[in-house]
């Protein structure tokens, strides 16, 4: 659950408090977070003021956040469409 009267910054930084990150190994996935999940804009802001796409945004930080902690490997993968997409012409 997404706690609305917290400011996107402080709301992933308690997420990650409470995953045991602190000091500038915090500081450096929060801004990896923010960055990836285009949440730079609306920073500053409670999560009660962001439409349903940022909120799911922070969702999206938040998972991100938790899975770099646990040193998992994020991949982005090409459209798996885009070669099927040639192959019947419009």
């Amino acid at each position: 659950p997404l706690y609305t009267d917290m400011q996107v910054d402080e709301y992933l930084s308690f997420v990650g408090r409470a995953r045991g990150l602190n000091g500038p190994e915090l500081r450096r996935r929060l801004d990896w977070t923010a960055q990836a999940c285009a949440l730079k804009k609306v920073w500053k802001r409670p999560i009660g003021e962001l439409s349903r796409g940022y909120r799911q945004r922070v969702g999206l930080g938040r998972g991100w956040t938790l899975a770099t902690v646990a040193s998992f490997r994020i991949e982005r993968f090409p459209n798996p469409f885009s070669a099927t997409e040639r192959m019947w012409p419009t």
